[in-house]
C-alpha cells in the first residue's frame, strides 16, 4: 500500500489481488463472474457481452466520456500482476480445484527442514520463511490440455465423486470408463470425467519415491531411502524441494534425502538470468566447438554454492589454457618415461618427498571440499597445486635429471619418474570430475597399461597417505623455493633471462640452513641455472626470512 496514492478507501475488486480474495472470503461477498475462461464477457456485462476483457476497458472509458461522466483522466503507474514469461496481465477467476491440506502441518514441515543438511547452510532460511508464511493449502490441479490426469469421474445426477481403484491405475477418465455401472449414492448410470490434470509439482515431487519403486513389491525403499542428496537451484526451494518433502513426509514419515545442494542461476555477461524468452542464453554447442566441452565445464565448475555464476568467455579460455598445460605436462612425462615400470621400491629424493607430501595436503583439501559439495573449492585447490607446485616448481627443478642424468645417481632418476607417475596420476584423478575428457585421454595414453582399471572414471578416488606426509621435506622444499624466488627476482632486476646459466650463485645464510641447502644442491643448481653454489656473508640477494 502506498499511503500517498489514492483516497484511503479500499476498493474490493474481486479478484484483483490476494487482499481482495481474503476480504471476499472473510466477508462472504457476493460473487459475480462476468467472463469465461477466454476472458470474454458474458451476459452479466450487459451491453459489453461478447467482448474480450482487455479492449473493453478502453471502450467503457470512451462510453463514459461520451456521457460527460469522466471528470479527469491522468496517466498513472501501478503494480499489475503479470505472467512471468509472456508478461500479459493475469486475471483471476473461480474454478473448483483439488487441494492437499498442508497448513495444519506447518510445524512438522519446519522440523523436517531442520533435520535436512543444507549446502550452503544459509539457504535454509528460504525454506523456513516460505513454510512459516504459507497462507493456503496446496492446489494440485491445473486446467490444461497436458499433464497427468486425475483418475476421477463424477455422477451427472448427484455430482458424487468416483475414484478409480489402485489396482486399476493408470487411468485416463477422458478415454477410460469407470469399473462401476451405477453411482453408489443415487444409482445413476451416467458419469462425466474429471478434465483437470495434476500440477507438475504434484508429480515431480514423487521422483525419489518413484526411483525406489515405492508402490511395488520389489521396492528399494529400505536400501536407498532416504537418498543422500538433492541438487537443485534456489528458485524452486518453495516448490520442488518443499513439495517433495511434503509427499515424503505424508507417504513415508521421513525425509526424501539426507541433504540438499542449492545452486544459483547462470547469468549472461551483463549479469541477467539466461532464459529463452530473453534470448540471452549462450548456446553450449558453439562454445564447445570453439573451446571444447572440458573448457566449458571448467567455467561451470567455478560456481559457488548458493550464488549465481556470470558467463565469462575469459574463464572458458582459462579452461582451454589449463587443458593445454595438462597435455604438455603429460607429454613431458611420457617422453621421459623410457623403460620405466611404476611402483618400484626406491627411496625418493628430498624434492620428491616434498611434492608427495604437498600432494597429500591437496588430496585432503579437495576431498573435504567435495564432501561439503563445494566443488569450486576442490577445483581451485587442485588447479593451484598443478600450476604453482607441480608445473612451475617441481617440473622446473627435476628437468635436469632427464637432460643431464650423468650428474645424478640412477636411483635419483628412477625416483623422479616414480614420483611423477604417482603425482600426475593423482592430479588427473582430482581433475577428472571437472575435465572428464582430457583426463580420460591422458589416462588411456599413459596409465591404462599399468593400472588395473580401463577408465580413470572407474578408478578409486585418491586417498591421503599419512606415511608420505613429511614436514621436514616440506621445509626443505620451501627453502629451495624461497631461494629460487630470490634468484628469479635478481635475474629480472638485472635483466637476465631466467633460463640463462650463471657461473656462481652466492647465498648468505646461517650455518644451520647451509647444511639444509647442501642436501638439495643439485636440484637448486638445476632450477636456478647456476653452475656453482657458494655461501658468503655478502650476497647478491637475501631471502625474506632473516634467519635464513
Amino acid at each position: 500500500v502506498e499511503p500517498k496514492f489514492g483516497t484511503g478507501l479500499m476498493m474490493v475488486c474481486t479478484f484483483g489481488d490476494i487482499e481482495d480474495v481474503i476480504k471476499w472470503r472473510k466477508d462472504n461477498l457476493e460473487t459475480r463472474i462476468i467472463m469465461d475462461d477466454r476472458s470474454i464477457l458474458n451476459s452479466l456485462a450487459g451491453q459489453y457481452v461478447g467482448i474480450k476483457l482487455s479492449p473493453v476497458r478502453q471502450k467503457i472509458v470512451d462510453d463514459l466520456s461520451k456521457q460527460g461522466l469522466v471528470v479527469k483522466s491522468t496517466a498513472i503507474q501501478h503494480s499489475v500482476g503479470v505472467h512471468d514469461r509472456c508478461s500479459h496481465a493475469v486475471e483471476f477467476n473461480i474454478k473448483p480445484q483439488w487441494f492437499i491440506k498442508i497448513l495444519d502441518f506447518k510445524d512438522q514441515f519446519l522440523r523436517r527442514g531442520e533435520q535436512l543438511k543444507w549446502f550452503p547452510e544459509f539457504m535454509k532460511v528460504r525454506y523456513t520463511e516460505w513454510v512459516s508464511n504459507l497462507k493456503w493449502d496446496w492446489n494440485i490441479s491445473r486446467q490444461r490440455y497436458y499433464g497427468v490426469p486425475f483418475p476421477v469421474w463424477y455422477c451427472k445426477a448427484c455430482n458424487h465423486t468416483i475414484i478409480a481403484a489402485v489396482n486399476d491405475l493408470p487411468v485416463d477418465p477422458l478415454t477410460d470408463k469407470t469399473k462401476i455401472n451405477n453411482c453408489p449414492k443415487c444409482r445413476n448410470t451416467d458419469f462425466m470425467p474429471e478434465t483437470d490434470v495434476m500440477d507438475t509439482w504434484m508429480t515431480s515431487s514423487l521422483t525419489p519415491l518413484i526411483n525406489t519403486k515405492w508402490a511395488y513389491q520389489d521396492s528399494l525403499q529400505d536400501k536407498i531411502y532416504p537418498m543422500s542428496l538433492r541438487p537443485q537451484a534456489f528458485e524452486i526451494i518453495r516448490t520442488w524441494l518443499f513439495y517433495t518433502i511434503v509427499k515424503s513426509h505424508f507417504h513415508t514419515n521421513s525425509l526424501p534425502w539426507e541433504g540438499v545442494m542449492i545452486s544459483g542461476w547462470g547469468l549472461d555477461d551483463d549479469g541477467k538470468k539466461m532464459s529463452k524468452s530473453l534470448g540471452n542464453f549462450i548456446a553450449p554447442e558453439e562454445v564447445i566447438d570453439r573451446y571444447s566441452a572440458d573448457a566449458l565445464r571448467y567455467w561451470a565448475s567455478g560456481a559457488t554454492l548458493g550464488h549465481d555464476l556470470r558467463y565469462s568467455e575469459e574463464d572458458v579460455r582459462n579452461g582451454k589454457r589449463l587443458l593445454t598445460k595438462l597435455w604438455n605436462a603429460a607429454r613431458f612425462f611420457s617422453q621421459n618415461l623410457g623403460d620405466f615400470y611404476p611402483y618400484q621400491q626406491i627411496q625418493p629424493s628430498i624434492i620428491d618427498k616434498w611434492i608427495l607430501s604437498k600432494l597429500q595436503d591437496t588430496i585432503f583439501k579437495a576431498t573435504e571440499s567435495f564432501e561439503n559439495y563445494e566443488y569450486s573449492h576442490a577445483l581451485m585447490t587442485t588447479e593451484r597445486f598443478f600450476w604453482d607446485i607441480y608445473c612451475d616448481n617441481y617440473l622446473e627443478i627435476i628437468k635436469d635429471r632427464f637432460w643431464n642424468p650423468e650428474d645424478y645417481s640412477g636411483e635419483a632418476v628412477v625416483s623422479t619418474k616414480d614420483t611423477m607417475y604417482k603425482v600426475f596420476l593423482n592430479i588427473l584423478k582430482l581433475f577428472a570430475p571437472f575435465l572428464p575428457y582430457i583426463t580420460e585421454e591422458l589416462y588411456s595414453i599413459i596409465y591404462k597399461k599399468f593400472e588395473n582399471k580401463n577408465s580413470i572414471h572407474t578408478s578409486s578416488w585418491p586417498e591421503v597417505n599419512v606415511n608420505l606426509i613429511d614436514k621436514e621435506a616440506e621445509s626443505q622444499g620451501e627453502l629451495l623455493l624461497t631461494i629460487l624466488k630470490g634468484v628469479r627476482k635478481c635475474k629480472t632486476d638485472l635483466k637476465i633471462h631466467q633460463n640463462h646459466w650463471v657461473s656462481e650463485l652466492v647465498i648468505r645464510s646461517t650455518n644451520g640452513v647451509q647444511k639444509e641447502i647442501v642436501q638439495i644442491t643439485n636440484d637448486l643448481k638445476s632450477a636456478a641455472r647456476a653452475q656453482k653454489i657458494s655461501f658468503d656473508k655478502e650476497a647478491i640477494f637475501q631471502t625474506e626470512n632473516p634467519n635464513r
